[in-house]
């Protein structure tokens, strides 16, 4: 935000570590693949959970364990709780997983924000202001340590990051989802559900990076990595 360069140090160690940690991911998106198409209710149950109580946890919306079982159990919902974060992500994650990786861009974005909205007609995509004044009283301040990109930097800092995102072989698929996730979190270029979209980009970064494009990914808890 403050014009500074991100660098990734690829060292044989870390490279080796990745390739190594990348051996598991996919055998763990390939067996949970085909655990789906023979157990898909127990599949997906076991496997949801924790990636929806961290997003009821990251999105604030305080929904239950017990109600999250009952929304992974396809059971019918009040009107309010059909359009909680909880079971949209729930809508959105199912969605990608029946699809091939998209190119990790602001289309992918923004058919990832309407579903998260459960609305088709997206009436914004990035925020059109900041969420607060410490943004502002930070233009006086030197060096400072932006809490996220003020709303008129986004398109900026964006554009150039879905290029690199989408085009870069250099570096590893794991590593094009962690700068991802981290990178989405860092700039908050949404005025909702900056933490949901960080991780389905993550999820789709790697997918894209892959020589398989297989979105099997996407079971993946990377929700989890945002963390505090």
């Amino acid at each position: 935000i403050s014009g500074s360069a991100y660098y990734f140090t690829a060292t044989e160690a870390i490279l080796a570590k990745l390739d190594l940690f990348e051996k598991h991911l996919n055998q763990f998106a390939l067996r949970a693949t085909n655990l789906a198409l023979e157990q898909s209710k127990e599949t997906k149950t076991a496997l949801f959970f924790p990636i929806l109580k961290q997003i009821s946890e990251l999105e604030k919306s305080n929904t239950k364990e017990l109600t999250i079982k009952v929304i992974l159990s396809g059971a019918e919902a009040d009107t309010n709780e059909n359009h909680s974060p909880v079971r949209l992500y729930l809508q959105t994650l199912n969605y990608y997983l029946d699809r091939s990786a998209d190119r990790p861009d602001s289309s992918f974005l923004g058919s990832a924000l309407s579903r998260l909205y459960g609305n088709d007609a997206l009436m914004e995509f990035y925020r059109f202001k900041d969420f607060d004044n410490r943004v502002a009283r930070l233009a006086y301040v030197l060096n400072p340590d932006y809490p996220y990109a003020p709303y008129q930097e986004i398109e900026t800092l964006m554009d150039p990051f879905y290029d690199w995102l989408s085009t870069d072989t250099n570096l590893p698929p794991f590593a094009h989802a962690i700068i991802a996730l981290f990178y989405m979190d860092y700039v908050k270029p949404f005025w909702e559900r900056n933490s949901s979209m960080a991780a389905l980009l993550a999820k789709d970064a790697y997918a894209w990076a892959t020589k398989e494009k297989s979105n099997g990914i996407f079971y993946a808890p990377f929700e989890l990595l945002l963390n505090p």
